[in-house]
């Protein structure tokens, strides 16, 4: 039996995937689940329609990440660290500083995008990269500065 599938199923295809299944499976599983329909023309057509919406939401999103990435890459943001008489750091740099940082410079993006291997324990100007997934990255200064 020819089907469409209107969900994405393990181990069968995806959303809109032509198969050819046994009868018993579509009738007893697939169709019961509302996870394929029978393979006709007005059914394809429908489930274009789904793909398409799909792809211009996922594009409007992107566009969205796209231009968050452009604004906020090259800013510098200023974060105190605790420096001790011996001029050995008694904190660090965290992402929730770097955070904080950037939502004073009027930004607001999730902890998971600050790409830092190892908290910041020293003074000066260190180059954090900001991953926003899709191949869409940024770059900000942050600049530790001892706490006065």
């Amino acid at each position: 039996m020819k089907i469409v599938l209107l969900k994405d199923v393990e181990k069968l295809g995806k959303l809109g995937d032509i198969k050819d299944v046994s009868d018993g499976y579509a009738k007893n599983f697939l169709f019961p689940k509302g996870l394929a329909g029978l393979a006709t023309s007005k059914l394809l057509g429908q489930i274009e329609v789904k793909k398409k919406e799909a792809e211009n939401k996922i594009q409007k999103e992107l566009a969205i990440i796209k231009d968050q990435a452009d604004k906020i890459n090259g800013i510098e943001v200023r974060v105190p660290l605790k420096i001790g008489e011996d001029g050995k750091s008694f904190g660090s740099v965290t992402v929730t500083k770097i955070i904080s940082a950037v939502k004073k410079a009027g930004f607001d993006i999730d902890k998971s995008r600050i790409d830092l291997k190892d908290s910041i324990k020293t003074l000066g100007s260190h180059n954090v990269r900001l991953d926003f997934g899709h191949g869409i990255e940024a770059t900000i200064k942050v600049v530790s500065e001892s706490e006065k």
